[in-house]
């Protein structure tokens, strides 16, 4: 069961399956036996621009949450880090049964109309940007000490592919403040203290939460107007 609404919010009971080994059965040698996880599961995203005082900057406000009612297998779990998330961090980082992310974006113009053409692409924008992300994950209580926080700058290039397809181009360079180290299976990984990248080439501007709606005739710097 799915349920969206304007803030994207979801609401799923996931049925999935844990795979265990048997020798023998219909199948010769080695045969699969799954044992059912059905869980709970509650997304939220919530993404918001906002026009600044010095015209065409803008400002980009966005939350995104969720959480599983009940224990589960790690293999199940949410995930805060990499580009959807916390982009100072990789994405298996923070990995538990609750989440919570908050970003703030500036973006500004760099050249408002380029016109380049670079056969097979022709170049229309480039605006530049600078950012800051601030979450966990958990399990049980939420401890606000643990917060991870990063920063980082953009730059997004709006063009053509071959004079007719729409293409998005996109660098984000992020850096983790807080170092932070996981043991598991008796192997201990650091996070943090780190430059990440973050390239994407897409028909539209890459959102982890709802591909906003074009603003006609305007500018504001959003996903929707670059």
């Amino acid at each position: 069961m799915q349920l969206g609404v304007d803030c994207q919010l979801r609401v799923k009971a996931v049925e999935r399956c844990s795979p265990d080994i048997e020798i023998g059965g219909d199948a010769v040698g080695l045969r699969e036996i799954y044992d059912p996880n059905n869980y709970d599961m509650v997304e939220l995203g919530i993404e918001k621009y906002f026009v600044s005082p010095i015209k065409p900057h803008s400002i980009e406000a966005r939350i995104r949450g969720g959480m599983i009612g009940e224990t589960v297998d790690p293999f199940f779990y949410l995930y805060a880090g990499g580009l959807p998330g916390m982009r100072g961090y990789s994405y298996y980082s923070m990995g538990c049964e609750r989440i919570g992310v908050g970003t703030v974006t500036y973006r500004f113009p760099i050249i408002k109309r380029a016109a380049w053409n670079l056969w097979p692409l022709s170049v229309n924008r480039i605006y530049g940007s600078f950012f800051a992300d601030v979450g966990d994950a958990w399990n049980g209580d939420f401890q606000a000490d643990n917060l991870k926080k990063d920063i980082g700058a953009g730059l997004r290039m709006q063009m053509h592919s071959f004079a007719m397809y729409p293409t998005a181009l996109s660098l984000d360079v992020a850096y983790g403040l807080d170092e932070f180290s996981i043991i598991e299976d008796d192997i201990k990984t650091s996070y943090g203290d780190e430059i990440r990248y973050y390239f994407t080439i897409l028909f539209d501007f890459y959102t982890p939460i709802i591909p906003p709606a074009r603003h006609h005739g305007q500018s504001c710097g959003c996903a929707g107007c670059q």
